[in-house]
């Protein structure tokens, strides 16, 4: 048997016992989380999850943090989704300092400040800064109301009824008295008043720095709400919570 052929007989082996010329290879496993935090640019969105809750002391706070810890300090240790090991973020105790970031914290979880330490099993988006992992935080006190996405739904289906009759030439079967005045009523009422609801929610809930009074502005333009409100929507999805 020449060279060759004793090579094909042992490919013909391999398949046969299912071996593979690389071996039994393993996934790669995930990088771990200080390498990571080396490589990702700031501004780098990430998900984890409170995996304990410690007050410490200043000394055990790093000094590059991104955000001054004066004293005492509540330390949040983070298991950080498809990265192996922890990171740990810190926020001023309360009776430490003033610290708007941990109140916004609160705010986002709906905690008094007696529940500081109650961030246990918590599900955060975070984001990196100077080589540290911090929770994305709202700017403000939540406000607007979830439900308010279905008046979104009411309130633009007479506008897209025209839009598409007018597409299909069949405006005329439309442009009852009563189609004229649900249309009216749900173009300057239902519509911008719950989009500007929908938006509150979504700015103080979610990762989405949209202004809430432009887009109900642009809701009661007739033509321009269906394309502006339909926009608006497609990024609603795409906004990522921030718990």
């Amino acid at each position: 048997m020449n060279d060759d052929e004793a090579e094909t007989a042992r490919e013909a082996d391999d398949v046969g016992t299912g071996a593979s010329p690389q071996g039994d290879s393993e996934e790669d496993p995930a990088p771990h989380i200080e390498e990571a935090l080396e490589t990702l640019p700031d501004g780098s969105k990430l998900r984890g999850e409170v995996v304990a809750v410690e007050r410490v002391g200043s000394s055990a706070v790093p000094e590059d943090v991104p955000y001054e810890v004066a004293g005492d300090a509540l330390a949040l240790t983070l298991d950080i989704d498809h990265l192996e090991g922890e990171a740990t973020t810190y926020f001023a105790w309360p009776d430490a300092g003033a610290d708007d970031r941990l109140e916004r914290l609160l705010w986002l979880r709906e905690f008094g400040p007696d529940q500081v330490t109650d961030f246990q099993g918590a599900q955060m988006l975070l984001t990196v800064e100077n080589g540290h992992v911090v929770p994305v935080l709202p700017e403000t006190k939540p406000r607007g109301d979830e439900r308010a996405y279905v008046g979104i739904l009411v309130g633009l289906l007479p506008s897209l009824l025209i839009f598409l009759s007018g597409l299909f030439g069949a405006g005329d079967a439309l442009f009852t008295q009563a189609f004229v005045g649900v249309w009216a009523a749900g173009t300057f009422l239902v519509l911008p008043v719950s989009l500007y609801l929908d938006a509150w929610h979504l700015r103080t809930t979610m990762d989405w720095r949209g202004r809430p009074l432009l887009w109900a502005g642009l809701s009661v333009i007739p033509a321009v709400n269906v394309m502006a409100v339909s926009a608006y929507l497609v990024l609603r999805q795409s906004a990522d919570p921030l718990t």
